[in-house]
């Protein structure tokens, strides 16, 4: 019988800064360099994603961090989708100062256009889905 050694390396993770301003390009961001670190582990990622969040932030969800999920995967959900609500309702989408002629473009469309419809419905079902969970977690207790 032969003994084997096992050996673990462990490969520093750096995330960029919160992005308050692209909160779900800052998510995937991250998500792309667990990836690319190997790290699987949803608690891991939980807690790196909660230890990059500046304090003003960190703040609005202090609820979720300081009484997580019991599951891993529950917790990255609701943290990502707390951290856009949070921020996503503060963060400015477009400001103008002064309405063009309609001949003029505009950064600002006044009609949606499909992705901004196709936004709105995803943080919409986002929502729901929080909204659901907290019902059905509140009937249980």
């Amino acid at each position: 019988m032969t003994s084997e050694t096992v050996e673990v390396a462990r490969i520093a993770l750096r995330l960029s800064p919160f992005w308050k301003s692209n909160v779900r390009l800052w998510i995937a961001q991250c998500d792309h360099a667990f990836t690319f670190s190997g790290i699987s582990s949803d608690d891991t990622k939980y807690s790196a994603l909660v230890a990059n969040l500046d304090a003003e932030t960190l703040s609005y969800v202090s609820d979720i961090v300081l009484s997580p999920p019991n599951k891993p995967l529950d917790k990255l959900a609701i943290i990502a989708d707390k951290v856009s609500e949070v921020v996503g309702a503060s963060s400015t989408i477009c400001a103008a100062t002064t309405v063009p002629p309609p001949s003029q473009s505009s950064s600002c469309s006044a009609q949606p256009t499909m992705d901004s419809l196709a936004r709105q419905i995803q943080e919409l079902s986002l929502q729901v889905a929080e909204l659901t969970r907290e019902r059905n977690s509140s009937r249980h207790q």
